[in-house]
């Protein structure tokens, strides 16, 4: 007798319930199978095979991106970017300037890397998104550089660094503010009181060619020559100046 079988699938991930019922779960499948015992007897055998899904997001054998979600599904699993990153789930790139045309305030340059964003701002302001103003003023009254730093700091703000090391700034200063003025020297944000011969300036970025603009000799040292400034003989570059000598100053301040 050939008791071979033909399989003919009748019902296919379809579901029952004890009352006959269909009902969609997530934990248990049976799948009704209707197959031939054999081609010399009219006879059909039923075969009911109960599958079990494995949670692979539960159990952690799923193979999404760190940024992406993982769903669970019968047989299988979803892998979704989440928000700010783009991708089939399993690699998920930042896409975070796309997604927020605005995330770099005052014309600043948003760049993506590879989890989160920066902003590259203009020469004016600062700050994670560009949000924050930044301008100088020139204090007029003449005050040692302590009591200078003092006075800038009460208007929110301290003596000069940032426009100092940056060259276009600095010009634009000198040009705008300075060369209308009589006075001969500005106090900026620049010292080696400290350590004698180790300048930097006082939010902490050490000295390099690069961010300064000594006139030629200078620093030189000398007496109480501490202090950093702008001298007008030498067409304001910069040069260590007495601290305790009262002169003009540049301040720095963010506007909120």
């Amino acid at each position: 007798m050939d008791m071979s079988m033909q399989e003919e699938p009748i019902y296919t991930n379809t579901e029952f319930t004890t009352k006959g019922k269909k009902e969609k779960k997530n934990v248990q499948r049976k799948k009704v199978v209707a197959r031939k015992c054999s081609n010399s007897y009219p006879y059909w055998c039923i075969y009911i095979i109960l599958c079990h899904d494995i949670n692979e997001c539960a159990s952690g054998t799923h193979n999404c991106h760190q940024h992406a979600t993982c769903i669970n599904t019968v047989g299988s699993f979803e892998c979704i970017c989440g928000a700010n990153f783009t991708g089939d789930g399993m690699r998920c790139e930042a896409n975070f300037c796309a997604a927020n045309l605005d995330l770099c305030q005052h014309n600043g340059t948003c760049s993506d890397n590879t989890t989160s964003y920066s902003c590259s701002c203009d020469i004016w302001h600062t700050g994670e998104r560009c949000e924050q103003e930044q301008d100088h003023l020139i204090m007029t009254t003449a005050r040692i550089w302590a009591d200078a730093r003092t006075y800038c700091q009460s208007i929110g703000g301290d003596l000069a660094t940032w426009g100092m090391r940056n060259t276009t700034v600095r010009n634009l200063i000198v040009a705008n503010m300075l060369q209308t003025r009589a006075a001969p020297h500005y106090f900026i944000g620049l010292t080696d009181r400290e350590k004698e011969g180790v300048w930097k300036y006082i939010d902490g970025v050490p000295v390099t060619k690069n961010n300064t603009n000594f006139n030629t000799g200078e620093p030189n040292g000398g007496l109480n020559a501490h202090c950093g400034g702008l001298n007008r003989a030498s067409g304001y570059a910069m040069d260590d100046l007495n601290c305790n000598l009262r002169q003009s100053a540049i301040c720095g301040r963010l506007l909120l």
